[in-house]
């Protein structure tokens, strides 16, 4: 059983609010459905669930939202909140996200932003196998 988490270097979408940001994978719905059949639909072999996790950053915290989507079906859980720590490195602002739920670093260059990295440890909790992003050159 495994999960598919990789997305395309878009997978990180900056909404008109500056602190808010979303971020997508694809898993596949017959391991979901293994583990917590209650998020996903009847059609097992056509699609994968989509979970998109929505960040709202304010200040050095952060609060999450989780959003599954599957077969006209979507649920929506709360994540743990966490801590936003903003630096910079060689001229370039980054964010690293940390709690139980989320870890992630956000680059930003001048108006554009990307993940370099992301993991989600509730897909492991729920015997997911996967559950990060990492950014291929």
């Amino acid at each position: 059983m495994s999960v598919l988490t990789r997305t395309d270097k878009s997978n990180l979408q900056r909404e008109t609010d500056p602190g808010v940001y979303h971020l997508v994978w694809n898993v596949s719905a017959r391991a979901l459905a293994a583990v917590r059949p209650e998020l996903v639909g009847s059609r097992l072999d056509r699609e994968d669930a989509l979970l998109e996790v929505e960040v709202r950053i304010t200040g050095t915290r952060f609060e999450a939202t989780a959003r599954i989507t599957h077969d006209g079906s979507r649920r929506t859980l709360e994540l743990e909140g966490g801590t936003a720590i903003h630096c910079s490195h060689a001229g370039v602002a980054m964010t690293h996200l940390d709690s139980g739920d989320l870890i992630a670093t956000l680059r930003q260059r001048g108006g554009e932003h990307e993940t370099l990295y992301a993991r989600l440890p509730l897909l492991s909790r729920w015997g997911l196998a996967g559950g990060r992003y990492e950014l291929r050159p």
